[in-house]
């Protein structure tokens, strides 16, 4: 099949970033309790809006677009790294918000600066409405996705 298939180049995108994102982030003595690059996507979700509103686990699930088992897997790793707790809601046990501890925080702030170095070298080069259509456009493909 002659030409590239968008999907190709979409993971090829992805994965660069992800390579350049993570290659130079902080040492922490023991490696296991760095978190992983999903966890950190995760932290940078919470820490924009834990501050306005709380977050649970199916706000996660929601917008990464994920299973609740795998919600589930990923924060309770998170809590063995001491990224996060989830504390009960008094009037609904069940439900549990998500909360970053300072650890959490510290490691959300360095990535927040790595990930905006790189969605600055991304996007240079294009013009306000060039990176409009290109998130429609990614939108759309995440609709005909469902």
């Amino acid at each position: 099949m002659p030409g590239k298939i968008v999907g190709g180049e979409l993971l090829s995108t992805v994965n660069m970033m992800r390579r350049h994102i993570y290659n130079n982030r902080m040492e922490i003595d023991d490696p296991r309790n760095h978190p992983t690059s999903t966890q950190e996507w995760f932290l940078v979700y919470i820490v924009q809006r834990v501050d306005r509103q709380d977050v649970f686990q199916k706000d996660l699930e929601t917008q990464f677009n994920i299973r609740g088992s795998t919600a589930t897997e990923i924060l309770k790793a998170m809590e063995r790294k001491g990224l996060i707790f989830r504390e009960p809601l008094p009037e609904n046990k069940r439900a549990k918000r998500i909360i970053l501890t300072p650890k959490g925080r510290q490691i959300c702030e360095e990535n927040r600066r790595r990930i905006m170095t790189i969605e600055n070298r991304l996007l240079a080069g294009f013009e306000k409405e060039e990176i409009a259509q290109l998130l429609e456009y990614l939108t759309r493909m995440q609709e005909n996705m469902m």
